[in-house]
């Protein structure tokens, strides 16, 4: 039978296991009640493991910890990835993989089919929605996935079948891409207006420039893009009329909410046609540094903001190199004044070793210490 003493001593142990006196991220605490996990939001968690554990619910990210406290780490199905062009996913074989999880990082975009070399195969391999607009050797034609020998159509505009393939101009395979005339290009095996400012009909369908559908989205001159079969303004910050309207700049109904100024871009048309970041023409200058808001929308908040620079970034925080940093006074306080997930120790680049800091004891009492190695306060 243990004596009193014996007792004592194995209660004492037990307790100074349970108490949680500075978590690491990656730290696995056991507990009783919550409060022996410290505060800072961690609780002691009941039924996901074996044994009850602090920890501090956040959503779940791929780290390698178990954000959500469900006693499962990086629990979490695959994300959809895709590395190829823009606007050549889902478009002939192209198509998006998926990318896992693995050991705390994202793994390699896995089964993602991506653009290559167009060749003469009957597959649109750089999936640019043109099949085989591949070159030949000279003297030969790609002929349902082939390149065989005979004529190419190199005239795409004399209304001849130059090649003897029952095919004539932009209707032959030979003209993809290629010139039809002046501002005309053979896309899809039809004409397509591509000169969209020059007042000419030059695809021959009745429509002049922006009224052209094969015009949408491109440019019809200076500072202006077709939209809608109709001219608007796409510069609206340089004093020009450059849709012809009449209104210039912000007071053009096309500009509301573009950029109005060269830079910063936060700067956007209003509907009373004034330029405006956030409803104010003259914001001030950047006097909060910790509000996550751009104040003097120069395009940068906080501490990101150079006018901060030396500048509280709010309790134990301070503006460095343009990041919010620990204050090196503010290493014992048991917070996370930075907002990086590390606190105190933990947060080795503000708080390095024998930095002065504070613990909680077994009988959670703060207690003085220094930063160790091992990112604890001791």
């Amino acid at each position: 039978m243990s004596t009193r003493g014996e007792r004592l001593l194995l209660l004492a142990a037990v307790a100074a296991a349970s108490c949680r006196v500075s978590l690491p991220e990656d730290g696995l605490y056991s507990c009783s009640t919550d409060s022996d996990c410290g505060g800072d939001g961690y609780q002691c968690i009941f039924g996901a493991r074996p044994a009850p554990f602090c920890c501090r619910e956040e959503p779940e990210v791929c780290d390698g910890r178990d954000n959500d406290c469900n006693g499962v780490a990086d629990e979490m199905p695959p994300e959809r990835c895709y590395e190829g062009t823009p606007g050549t996913e889902g478009v002939g074989p192209c198509k998006a993989g998926t990318r896992a999880c693995v050991d705390g990082a994202l793994a390699a975009c896995d089964g993602q089919v991506l653009p290559k070399e167009e060749v003469c195969d009957a597959v649109d391999d750089n999936c640019d929605g043109a099949l085989d607009d591949a070159s030949c050797p000279v003297g030969t034609v790609c002929r349902n996935g082939k390149c065989i020998a005979g004529v190419v159509e190199t005239v795409c505009n004399d209304k001849k079948d130059d090649d003897n393939d029952y095919a004539i101009d932009c209707d032959d395979l030979d003209c993809a891409n290629k010139s039809c005339g002046t501002g005309c290009l053979c896309r899809a095996q039809e004409p397509a207006e591509v000169a969209c400012s020059d007042s000419q009909d030059n695809d021959a369908d009745g429509k002049v420039d922006c009224a052209d559908q094969d015009c949408d989205g491109a440019t019809c001159g200076g500072g202006c893009a077709c939209r809608g079969l109709s001219r608007t303004e796409a510069n609206c910050r340089d004093g020009a009329d450059n849709d012809g309207d009449g209104p210039v700049d912000c007071v053009d109904p096309d500009c509301l909410d573009k950029a109005c100024r060269p830079a910063p871009e936060t700067f956007r048309c209003t509907s009373p046609g004034a330029c405006a970041c956030g409803g104010v023409t003259s914001p001030p200058p950047e006097s909060a540094c910790g509000n996550a808001t751009d104040d003097d929308c120069d395009g940068f908040a906080d501490c990101a903001d150079a006018e901060c620079e030396g500048d509280s970034c709010g309790g134990g925080c301070l503006c460095k190199n343009k990041q919010a940093t620990e204050k090196i006074d503010a290493c014992g306080d048991l917070i996370d004044n930075d907002g990086d997930t590390f606190t105190d120790c933990a947060d080795s680049l503000d708080c390095p070793d024998n930095t002065a800091c504070q613990y909680l004891d077994q009988n959670n009492q703060l207690q003085p210490g220094n930063c160790k190695p091992s990112k604890k306060c001791q």
